[in-house]
């Protein structure tokens, strides 16, 4: 939740994805005292003076308290949840210098617990962690043959995950996974090096993709 009063608080001790979080939450609260439309503020100065691409804020002194118009952040770039709607492209590269440009149907994850229990699809699900804790834990519970990529802030591919719960039981993992990419089984994931928002593809936005073919090995 954003402060009530956020003076005490030392932004610059605070991380990117805090300041983005704080910034997010402010979007959520229809009505704000002067000292959190300052903290707002403050936080969106910070993320410049960090070097920041803030740029699809706008004039942030101009906001529209919409849940659409929060944020997130990959590759030291905010990019606005309402632009992209339901499915994000991403241009993904490899390690050895190949790219792969493909759509991936997104969930915006704001708490540290996210349930993709019972998903079955053959569409990769890119999941954009924007809560602030340094963990998530992903209820997986009756997927199977599933691999989930996480990737750090920098987008840089630093863990792969099996997804198999062949039983009834509960079934959950942990991930310090900045962002993640879940698909079948399948996928030479582990020849992936890092993924940036392919704002080229954005002449499909109001139209489900079709399904990204497997690449050749």
């Amino acid at each position: 939740m954003l402060p009530l009063n956020p003076s005490d608080i030392d932004i610059q001790k605070k991380s990117s994805f805090q300041l983005v979080h704080y910034i997010n939450q402010f979007l959520l609260i229809p009505e704000t005292n002067l000292e959190q439309n300052d903290f707002y503020l403050d936080c969106t100065d910070e993320l410049f003076r960090r070097g920041i691409d803030c740029s699809a804020m706008g004039n942030p002194e101009v906001v529209k308290k919409v849940p659409a118009y929060r944020y997130f952040l990959h590759r030291n770039k905010l990019y606005q949840e309402r632009v992209y709607g339901e499915y994000i492209w991403i241009l993904l590269h490899f390690k050895d210098g190949n790219q792969w440009e493909f759509a991936v149907r997104v969930v915006y994850v704001d708490e540290p617990y996210v349930s993709i229990a019972g998903i079955q699809t053959i569409s990769p699900i890119l999941l954009v962690i924007r809560h602030p804790h340094q963990q998530t834990q992903i209820d997986a519970t009756g997927m199977k043959h599933y691999l989930m990529a996480g990737f750090n802030d920098e987008g840089k591919f630093t863990s792969l995950t099996m997804l198999h719960n062949d039983t009834e039981a509960p079934y959950a993992v942990l991930s310090q996974a900045r962002s993640a990419i879940i698909n079948l089984e399948g996928w030479d994931m582990i020849q992936w090096d890092y993924y940036e928002i392919w704002e080229k593809g954005m002449e499909n936005r109001g139209y489900t993709p079709p399904d990204p073919p497997v690449p050749k090995s």
